[in-house]
């Protein structure tokens, strides 16, 4: 039987809350701060074990009692406010999400079509005629004076592929949150895609320009597998390892399906708020200088 991963927002981390959720729910509780290369995530949860994210205020755990998690919501005595089923996410892609909408809500047909006819009527960038791609000069890089040196720039998405020549001279840290697939090696592409257009610099065979922030330091965390997909737990995971490790900038183009005049997920809007949040109420770490990117 496959097992029912669930991704549970808490108000509150200290210790009378966190044995308020352990004895509710029957489980042990691993805080993200004690996970290590040996001690990964993903070799923890189950549904005897959570992990819980300190620096989000999310709890992943598997095949626990729903009915349970929707009663405590309603209990004032306890921690969780909020819980949803593990998602699916893949690269961001505009033709990817129509055929993804076509083939399981007919009634957005109409818009899939409107959606389309957008797509295909955008005017085409000129050729250069500079050193600079279009989007650079589009966005006026040929005339910015910052180029991201000392910004530790993190991609999460499908890893990044090493061996890429435009990247042979930079240094570049990762981690994979994905079980059984290295940061370092990208089978999709996407991931080494974003990090070029983030972080690269000039094209081996044009030699003209591409990346936005060319001195900046680029960092990896893979959250989407090899073959494009990754889920909740992973990417929350890695937003945490980020914040951690204290990067300015956290790059995600991470999409996910979503039904009929479905609204936000409140975990993630709960996530973007802690990511955001200011230093005087959240002490440990300078959280204002970060910025997600989605």
């Amino acid at each position: 039987m496959a097992k029912e991963r669930y991704i549970v927002l808490l108000d509150s981390q200290n210790e009378k809350s966190i044995k308020s959720v352990e004895k509710g729910f029957s489980v042990s509780v691993t805080s993200s701060e004690f996970l290590s290369k040996e001690n990964r995530s993903f070799h923890i949860i189950d549904n005897n074990h959570a992990v819980l994210y300190k620096n989000l205020g999310v709890m992943v755990v598997d095949d626990v009692d729903e009915q349970l998690l929707t009663a405590s919501i309603s209990d004032s005595r306890s921690p969780v406010v909020y819980f949803e089923k593990e998602r699916e996410f893949f690269p961001a892609d505009e033709f990817t999400l129509i055929d993804d909408l076509k083939a399981t809500v007919d009634q957005l047909n109409s818009k899939i079509t409107e959606l389309e006819n957008f797509i295909r009527s955008r005017s085409m960038p000129k050729p250069a005629v500079t050193d600079l791609e279009w989007g650079l000069k589009a966005i006026g890089v040929d005339e910015a004076r910052f180029t991201g040196k000392g910004v530790d720039i993190c991609i999460l998405d499908t890893g990044f592929d090493v061996s890429h020549p435009d990247f042979a001279e930079r240094f570049i840290e990762g981690k994979s949150f994905v079980e059984g697939e290295e940061w370092d090696k990208d089978l999709n592409g996407h991931g080494t895609h974003c990090a070029g257009i983030a972080c690269g610099y000039v094209r081996g065979d044009t030699g003209k320009r591409y990346g936005i922030a060319k001195d900046s330091n680029l960092k990896i965390g893979k959250v989407l597998g090899n073959n494009g997909k990754g889920t909740t737990s992973s990417i929350i995971d890695a937003i945490d390892w980020a914040i951690t490790k204290k990067y300015r900038v956290i790059s995600l183009s991470l999409a996910s399906p979503v039904k009929l005049n479905e609204k936000p997920s409140p975990l993630f809007e709960t996530v973007g708020s802690r990511v955001f949040i200011s230093p005087q109420k959240y002490t440990s770490i300078s959280i204002q200088k970060y910025t997600i990117l989605i």
